[in-house]
């Protein structure tokens, strides 16, 4: 953070602290609200939002001081919008199912989470889905849209307006959501999953206009 203002006081060490990041974390102690104890990673839009939802909690909040408290709400505002979401208030649909850990969550939680309750029940609805795939490349159209998920290059092009909106945050237009609809249920829930927890390595990518 040298160079870039900050909000409160970055947090002491703390006893229930960990003295490294959690096994498939990151590495980097920036990518944590609390960088000295490894505490609320916030590397990508589902764990930043996880990280407001537990620290929002008074009994996790009461293990800091008020100027501790000041810097882990500054960090996870900062993540939120650097991924286009104000705790959740810039995507009004989007409810993500923090109830459940990872390994808990079915098809339909993962979809919340990308989607919001309301573009998957649109998605739900759309039936023109045609794709095909080829070692670890998923591709094909949407409608009329064409999408291509590169599993190797984690990497998913397309190119509707909507997916031009919500792909910098990380999220999904219903087209997208729509090609996961159609993949087997394993399949998409395994893919979901990698998207979530390795999130800051896939390129959300605009389909280049041709000609």
């Amino acid at each position: 953070m040298t160079g870039v203002m900050t909000v409160g006081k970055v947090p002491d060490r703390k006893p229930e602290g960990r003295e490294g990041p959690p096994e498939r974390y990151p590495k980097d102690s920036k990518h944590y609200a609390d960088p000295l104890n490894w505490k609320y990673p916030v590397h990508t839009p589902f764990h930043a939002r996880a990280a407001r939802r537990y620290f929002d909690n008074p009994l996790n909040r009461a293990k800091y001081t008020e100027e501790e408290q000041d810097y882990i709400d500054w960090m996870i505002d900062e993540a939120l919008l650097r991924f286009g979401v104000v705790e959740g208030r810039s995507l009004e649909d989007r409810v993500v199912p923090f109830e459940k850990d990872l390994e808990e969550m079915d098809l339909e939680d993962l979809l919340v989470f990308f989607l919001g309750k309301d573009r998957l029940r649109r998605a739900m609805k759309i039936e023109e889905v045609s794709l095909s795939r080829k070692e670890e490349m998923i591709e094909g159209k949407v409608k009329n849209y064409p999408l291509r998920l590169d599993l190797g290059d984690k990497r998913i092009v397309h190119s509707c307006p909507d997916w031009e909106r919500r792909s910098g945050g990380g999220l999904f237009c219903k087209h997208v959501g729509a090609a996961f609809l159609k993949l087997s249920e394993m399949e998409a829930l395994q893919i979901l999953k990698k998207l979530v927890i390795e999130r800051d390595r896939w390129i959300f990518q605009m389909e280049p206009e041709v000609g």
